[in-house]
């Protein structure tokens, strides 16, 4: 559509400028398209520029998979990267919460009892790369998950148990956007430990923000209009490349070199791992099977040999009832979540399992070589 006027008495706008104004456009984010300071109006006729959008971010990131990373509380505060996605709230907007004191563990995600189409539709959220923003400063924790509109997750976190779990889509009971945030709360929390856990322990805080949140950027000379494009131009470099970026900042052009570097943030080019890899034979439970073991579903291991499966001291005749919190119900669910984990940043398999007795097993199975985890 066409451009808008509005009255600014506020804010020093230029053009590009984003902003949130007043009227039938109330909370859906703006840009300026022009600046006239020659005017004389009826104020009574015009709608106002209510917020101007801080998009200035100066600081050190690093990479954790999908998200740029930072241990620095004025990088990217919570409170600016609301403005990228919400409107900030009226001055008359009151809220009120309250909780039940519920708690589970980041590790035992089931402790939320949501239900499995919640939990499935989270876990797409996630794997979407729709948690586009995630921090924690000491215990308490906020997450922002793209829906159908963004919303908001609150809560505390320490010592590996969640409490006061929130989410401002308003549901009465927990939902796909905070199953979502716990599921990328819990990946980046394990990526920290792996690779920055000092850096978390000197500054008691990160903040994480999806690549293509962050990123408006040109590599090697070309233009990129859509993280798409920005990922098409990535696939053709290999990890230890250096790539050339050019990136705006306050209307001015800058370019970096940067070394590529694989999801285990190594120059290294990991190697995916395929099922066969694994060294394992599964098949569906028989309806039959599944009564006599109170199981909806399960992959039944009917033979193993070496691989890594075997390694992580899986066995013949277990059943594997989860794998990353995804039910197994076919063979085809365990071949896409070995590819979906071949590109995550932990590269690990968490497996939860049965035995024939009922008796319940954990295993993380590591699709890393042990050269490539420990290359530099």
């Amino acid at each position: 559509g066409g451009a808008l006027a509005y009255y600014n008495d506020q804010f020093d706008l230029k053009v590009g400028d984003r902003v949130y104004v007043e009227g039938k456009l109330e909370g859906q984010l703006g840009y300026v398209a022009a600046v006239n300071y020659s005017f004389k109006i009826k104020l009574s006729e015009y709608k106002r520029v209510i917020a101007l959008v801080d998009t200035h971010v100066h600081g050190q990131f690093y990479i954790a998979g999908s998200h740029f990373l930072t241990f620095d509380p004025s990088v990217i505060p919570a409170a600016q990267v609301t403005t990228w996605f919400k409107a900030p709230a009226a001055d008359n907007e009151e809220y009120a919460s309250g909780s039940d004191g519920t708690s589970f563990h980041l590790d035992s995600l089931q402790e939320m009892h949501v239900s499995n189409a919640i939990a499935e539709r989270g876990h797409n959220y996630y794997m979407e790369n729709r948690v586009r923003y995630l921090c924690l400063n000491g215990a308490k924790g906020y997450a922002i998950v793209e829906g159908t509109q963004p919303y908001t997750v609150e809560f505390e976190y320490e010592n590996g148990e969640i409490r006061n779990l929130l989410c401002d889509c308003f549901c009465s009971y927990p939902c796909k956007h905070a199953f979502a945030a716990m599921l990328q709360l819990r990946e980046t929390l394990a990526y920290i430990t792996k690779y920055y856990a000092s850096h978390y322990e000197a500054s008691g805080c990160f903040a994480a923000v999806s690549k293509d949140t962050l990123l408006r950027t040109a590599i090697d000379g070309k233009e990129i209009q859509k993280f798409g494009e920005l990922q098409e131009s990535i696939v053709n470099h290999r990890p230890g490349d250096k790539v050339k970026v050019t990136y705006l900042r306050d209307k001015k052009e800058h370019t970096v070199t940067l070394t590529l570097r694989n999801a285990q943030g190594t120059t290294t080019a990991l190697k995916n791992l395929d099922t066969e890899a694994m060294g394992a034979a599964l098949r569906p439970l028989t309806d039959k099977e599944k009564e006599e073991l109170n199981l909806s579903s399960g992959l039944l291991i009917t033979a193993i040999r070496d691989g890594k499966f075997k390694e992580a001291g899986l066995t013949k005749g277990l059943i594997i009832v989860k794998i990353n919190d995804r039910e197994m119900k076919t063979v085809e669910d365990f071949e896409d979540v070995v590819k979906q984990a071949n590109l995550s940043s932990e590269r690990v398999l968490w497996i939860r399992a049965k035995t024939l007795s009922g008796i319940t097993r954990s295993f993380a199975v590591e699709l890393s070589d042990p050269e490539t985890k420990n290359s530099k």
